[in-house]
């Protein structure tokens, strides 16, 4: 679900940013496609490997309303900087040197790139990223609990039956569904009425931008909403939908869950072992 809405967050002017972390074969991959499938194919730009420079030539309006997904971090080594850029400015500027083919001649020319984009980043590495960059996302992981293995097996044995068949068929219709729905959203102000009763930790200087990602988060889940909310119009800011009590209700349950593992200091399951590792000792 988180996912899903970091997709729809992509028409905010300042959208989230997920980072997946597991172990290689846990489901990381499957994760990402999952919540990326529900986006139209003309939103999404995923890839294996991207280069250093190649995002600065995407066009001024290649990225703007869309979803950026790399399926590895190895894949992105190169153009880390630009990632960690793209994501805390929603721009990209770049200026080469080329020489006038009339004159022969060198001359700058200037490429520009311009959000929103939301940007999701598979990793098996714990401490995938560097500070800079990985504290501009929302960490999210795998359960890989016996439980949870259990589980994908079952769900696994389901899709070689006839009832997995119907199963796939019901699936390509329920995407289709969604992403003409995702079609229809449009770029849209959101006003938060309540702003002035939220409360949030202060005590780390990180909290500044944790802060910004859960404003964020409840934005995106009244912009999913646009269509059953009034759109009210400000002579000054123009057309906006506001925030109910019921967005904040689902933000604050996704914080709760995931928020704390873009704060920990230990990777998410070096922090599971330490946990155990603590039940253990006592």
């Amino acid at each position: 679900l988180l996912g899903f809405l970091g997709t729809i967050s992509r028409f905010l002017d300042k959208p989230l940013g997920v980072l997946i972390i597991s172990r290689s074969g846990a489901g990381k991959t499957t994760l990402q496609e999952s919540f990326c499938s529900f986006v139209p194919e003309e939103d999404l730009n995923q890839y294996t490997r991207i280069s250093e420079k190649v995002l600065f030539y995407k066009g001024e309006e290649g990225l703007k309303n869309k979803v950026l997904a790399l399926e590895e971090e190895d894949g992105m080594d190169d153009a880390s900087y630009a990632i960690r850029t793209l994501q805390s400015s929603q721009k990209l500027t770049s200026s080469i040197t080329k020489s006038d083919p009339k004159t022969g001649r060198m001359m700058a020319e200037e490429y520009s790139v311009h959000g929103p984009v939301f940007i999701v980043i598979s990793s098996t590495n714990p401490d995938a990223l560097d500070y800079e960059t990985r504290n501009r996302f929302i960490i999210l992981t795998i359960d890989e609990s016996k439980k949870q293995t259990r589980k994908i097996i079952e769900k696994v044995k389901e899709k070689y039956t006839l009832e997995g068949m119907r199963s796939d068929a019901r699936k390509d219709q329920t995407l289709k569904k969604y992403r003409n729905m995702q079609r229809m959203l449009k770029p849209l102000k959101v006003v938060n009425p309540y702003v002035s009763q939220l409360e949030y930790s202060f005590d780390r200087l990180q909290m500044r931008r944790e802060f910004d990602k859960y404003m964020t988060l409840i934005n995106t889940v009244a912009l999913f909403h646009q269509y059953q909310r009034e759109v009210k119009h400000d002579k000054v800011g123009g057309d906006y939908i506001e925030v109910t009590p019921e967005d904040i209700a689902v933000a604050n349950d996704l914080v709760l869950e995931f928020f704390p593992n873009s704060t920990d200091e230990m990777a998410p399951h070096t922090r599971s072992f330490l946990s155990e590792l603590t039940q253990m000792v006592k």
